[in-house]
């Protein structure tokens, strides 16, 4: 009974995965939703590049979730972190930082995400 309790997630590492899903999910509309634009400028396929590692290193930490391995966790947080500055650098390296900016699902998705992977709960899940 006590390794039962023990091995219990919490909540805060509960809620990471589920935040982690719901990027993931995103994710893939994203790509889905990219196949439809013509890709004539390289932009595009950057992008798309940059969207498919991203998805795909989600979904491998959503899926990997459970084997509590410390590498899955440092993997979701350099995953979020990436998804964070690309979200945030632009408009402040290029001087349209405004609240809506800030203020956008792409923005906070990854910040809460960040938030969570980070709390006492989720780095001791990781530590067994």
């Amino acid at each position: 009974m006590t390794d039962q309790l023990a091995s219990r997630m919490p909540v805060v590492a509960h809620a990471s995965r589920i935040v982690l899903a719901i990027q993931a999910v995103v994710g893939l509309l994203g790509l889905l939703f990219m196949l439809g634009v013509p890709s004539g400028l390289a932009i595009v396929g950057i992008v798309f590049a940059v969207m498919l590692l991203l998805t795909a290193a989600l979904l491998f930490v959503v899926v990997r979730w459970h084997s509590r391995r410390r590498a899955v966790l440092i993997l979701a947080i350099i995953v979020e972190a990436v998804a964070l500055g690309l979200q945030v650098l632009p408009p402040v390296l290029l001087g349209y930082v405004t609240l809506g900016n800030l203020l956008n699902p792409h923005v906070i998705l990854p910040a809460t995400a960040l938030a969570l992977l980070c709390a006492p709960g989720t780095r001791s899940w990781f530590d067994r």
